[in-house]
């Protein structure tokens, strides 16, 4: 049914002069372009149905002359009058065409990709979008998910818009990798979780990938987003779609696709140990895994899963050529011990999680770790001492004296440190106790989801949730120097 929805409305009244029912009469005139107009004209819109099905229009200015019984003692009759004379009105424009005063859209969605398109040129002032107000000095991202739920889009139509056109690769460049996330977040929850999704369109999901593979650096949600608009021009963007996109993200490279990064192996079962021999360690490893089959993603939980919000502080902190920042078995035993000092002792040692963070691989003679470790503590032990002198990172509180003593002495100093990096992110509680911002910032638990994509990690929120998002850090993509997975972190507080 044609809709209408008025900007404004300016009614001038003209009645007999020295008329005793002229004041009256416009005083009527007031009440019928007031409560009882914008249903009645809804209804006399109905009229215009088979005018331009579809489209969607928007008119700068419409004059409308109407002559009414002055005597007539009921508004909703006026109404009616005046709404027939309006709706007679659009329909001389929309025969006229699209001009000066009028603009066309193809769709109610078509609009509402013209104005997020605007706002990303910064070219949303026109009258053409009046209606949206401060909407227009939005973010692209933020004002796109606002103008669908404001003109009641579904989000599909709209992404299946924009999805097709070069603004949505500018709008992907253009927003953070927060907004991405979260763009990437709304449309997988606007999708319909139990369409069936045909066999050819994951096989065409797949085969796209190709054209998107200089883009596998990139955060996962940029990647979906850039693949779903490789398959938009094709077959739009439907709930079925937008599964194969995320089936095909999860699924084996196609032949003419780069191998995904390498990531760690994840159990068959869904319980939180993997099944892998211990190391030299007493602490189980993880072999260099397959690609993980199409809807056959690997998920457990684990107490260590809270670790991963560390690894962003410990790859900034380590100098470029730190050999706790090297690949192989030994440097990720040690970084696993450092994340488990900053932790405390909830998280065990043999934690699976805690070594996917740091990135346990299988070592090839469990003697020749040993003999690595050995030689990386001694490596290690000049900046241990750098860091101990240094004023902030050296800095201990006086409630934490054993709480980094789990760890040899140069792994405490470090994990020390690392934790006062991150608590400086946190306004408020850069001089915090491990004691105490663990157990408020960083509680155990956690589900870990690997896919050939990447890491998943989602937390519970923890009781300071609030300063984790001040700081930006309740939802983070990551990649430390020793995965080359992107590990995505969310909370959830924040789903």
């Amino acid at each position: 049914m044609a809709v209408a929805a008025l900007g404004s409305v300016q009614v001038g009244v003209f009645v007999p002069r020295d008329d005793p029912i002229g004041a009256s009469a416009a005083d009527r005139l007031r009440r019928a372009c007031g409560e009882p107009f914008a249903p009645v004209l809804q209804r006399t819109f109905g009229r215009l149905d088979g005018l331009d099905p579809g489209a969607f229009w928007v008119i700068r200015e419409l004059r409308v002359q109407v002559s009414v019984p002055a005597s007539e003692p009921d508004p909703l009759a006026q109404a009616r009058r005046i709404a027939e004379a309006v709706a007679a009105a659009v329909e001389r424009v929309v025969r006229a065409g699209p001009g000066t005063n009028a603009l066309r859209f193809t769709s109610r969605a078509h609009y509402a990709a013209s104005l997020v398109q605007a706002v990303d040129a910064d070219a949303a002032g026109s009258w053409v979008y009046n209606r949206f107000g401060a909407l227009r000095q939005l973010r692209p991202v933020p004002a796109l998910l606002s103008v669908a739920s404001s003109l009641d889009v579904p989000l599909l139509d709209l992404i299946g818009v924009l999805a097709a056109t070069p603004a949505w690769q500018r709008l992907l460049t253009s927003s953070s990798a927060d907004e991405v996330r979260r763009l990437d977040i709304a449309i997988r929850a606007a999708a319909d979780p139990d369409v069936p999704v045909p066999a050819a369109l994951i096989e065409a999901a797949r085969t796209a990938r190709a054209a998107i593979m200089h883009l596998w650096r990139s955060s996962p949600s940029a990647r979906r987003l850039a693949l779903l608009a490789h398959l938009a021009s094709s077959f739009g963007v439907t709930s079925a779609v937008v599964a194969a996109v995320w089936r095909a993200e999860a699924g084996p490279p196609h032949a003419t696709e780069r191998e995904p990064a390498a990531i760690p192996r994840i159990p068959e079962t869904t319980t939180s140990h993997p099944e892998s021999a211990p190391d030299a360690y007493g602490a189980p490893t993880y072999a260099t895994p397959a690609a993980v089959p199409s809807g056959d993603d690997r998920a457990f939980s684990a107490l260590g899963a809270v670790a991963f919000m560390l690894l962003a502080d410990l790859d900034e902190m380590l100098p470029p050529a730190s050999p706790l920042g090297r690949r192989g078995p030994a440097p990720a035993r040690l970084r696993a011990e450092v994340l488990r000092a900053v932790l405390g002792a909830a998280v065990a040692a043999d934690d699976p999680a805690l070594a996917i963070a740091a990135g346990v691989t299988r070592p090839a003679e469990p003697d020749d770790v040993e003999a690595a470790r050995t030689t990386l503590l001694a490596e290690l032990a000049p900046w241990g001492r750098e860091l101990s002198s240094d004023e902030t990172l050296g800095w201990r509180h006086p409630a934490d004296l054993d709480w980094f003593a789990t760890a040899p002495p140069v792994l405490g100093v470090i994990a020390n440190a690392v934790f006062r990096r991150f608590a400086r992110h946190l306004v408020g509680f850069a001089r915090a106790s491990a004691s105490y911002l663990a157990e408020r910032v960083l509680p155990p638990g956690g589900v870990i989801a690997v896919d050939a994509a990447g890491i998943w990690v989602d937390l519970p929120a923890p009781p300071l949730q609030v300063v984790l998002q001040l700081a930006c850090l309740d939802s983070f993509d990551v990649q430390p120097r020793w995965l080359d997975a992107t590990v995505t972190v969310t909370h959830e507080a924040g789903r």
